[in-house]
């Protein structure tokens, strides 16, 4: 009789172990075919929705022209606001442009080059105003002058905290305070129990909540490290700086890392292995990338949409760390982000202490 080959055993061993573990089934077979249809949907085929473009309303003849016309483009969504909230807009990446009117209706436009969409937006709006412009030029009609010219102004290195880099770099460290909290606390308990490790560990003498804690505030000292250098490297090489208090950028980082381990640990509550674990770390993961502003702004998802999005932890923790970096805002300003990300941590904490297995 020949001996079975060692490898083709282990290897029908390796398959009679993963057809055995239903969530590892769902995971790695039906998880994705369902990300497919989500995102399939999300991004299918439709007609180009309008541009959002700002326009401060200066309260005048040049004001009422210019919101008028471009306000009949089909292609442009006109968010009119007051000069001073106008360019806090900018700054919080509710558009990539903002106009601004000037004396003889020719406006300044002000933007950051390097925006994504900030070139395609000005395009738009010239295709817009064109006609308007050289029609009130070549007429004189008021409030046009003739010594206008049909270029607009252009202010294409905008002040301090409106970059598209400053805008980036909080969001930035707050989807990695996200993602080394659930993988850094989450998927290393998970490997802890699959190793029978926890089990040891819950016979020792000491409070299981103190085992968590420790979890999360080494992973405090290591998003600390993180933020350091992240925000150094960031004011080195591109110029970003920090304009708000660094006591409130240091208590928001803490609160979101507080939230990010309780969300970690309920995660890590149940699952005996890491194949489940990691499909597990999508579901909370994956949406809030998408849906809080990473790399656009969430403004641009629908408005029934907004309070599910302001209450996930990432959302709250990215707004509020723009707003100190970029506006100069201090912890008073973020008082909603800072309860949110408090009730995130405490809800998520009781329940992970309650449903944590440690066999």
């Amino acid at each position: 009789m020949s001996r079975p080959n060692p490898l083709v055993q282990l290897v029908f061993f390796r398959q009679r172990e993963f057809v055995r573990e239903p969530a590892i089934l769902f995971w790695a077979l039906i998880f994705p075919l369902l990300m497919l249809v989500v995102l399939g949907v999300a991004f299918r085929p439709k007609p180009a929705e309008p541009v959002p473009v700002l326009v401060a309303d200066l309260h005048d003849d040049a004001s009422v022209l210019i919101i008028k016309t471009l306000e009949a483009s089909k292609d442009l969504r006109i968010l009119v606001r007051s000069q001073e909230e106008a360019t806090l807009a900018l700054t919080r990446g509710e558009a990539a442009l903002l106009v601004v009117p000037e004396r003889g209706v020719v406006p300044t436009y002000r933007f950051d080059p390097t925006h994504p969409e900030a070139r395609l937006t000005r395009l738009l709006v010239d295709e817009a105003l064109r006609p308007t412009l050289a029609l009130n030029v070549s007429t004189g009609d008021p409030p046009a002058s003739a010594s206008l010219a049909l270029q607009a102004k252009l202010e294409t290195t905008p002040a301090a905290g409106a970059r598209y880099i400053d805008w980036f770099v909080p969001g930035m460290l707050a989807m990695q305070i996200m993602n080394g909290c659930l993988w850094g606390i989450g998927f290393a308990m998970v490997e802890m129990r699959a190793k029978r490790l926890l089990k040891r560990f819950a016979v020792t003498p000491m409070r299981r909540w103190h085992f968590l804690a420790a979890h999360a505030i080494h992973r405090y000292l290591v998003v600390a490290l993180e933020a350091v250098l992240m925000v150094g490297f960031s004011a080195v090489a591109f110029g970003v700086t920090v304009r708000g208090s660094y006591l409130a950028f240091a208590v928001l980082s803490t609160l979101g890392t507080f939230a990010f381990a309780g969300i970690a640990l309920l995660v890590a509550a149940r699952p005996r292995n890491t194949e489940v674990a990691a499909g597990l770390m999508n579901i909370p993961m994956l949406p809030m990338i998408v849906l809080s502003g990473v790399f656009f702004s969430s403004t641009r998802f629908p408005e029934w949409l907004q309070p599910f999005i302001k209450a996930l932890p990432l959302t709250a923790l990215i707004d509020s760390l723009r707003r100190i970096t970029n506006e100069g805002a201090g912890l008073e300003a973020c008082m909603r982000e800072l309860a949110v990300l408090l009730a995130w941590g405490l809800l998520t904490g009781a329940l992970a202490l309650r449903f944590f297995l440690w066999s």
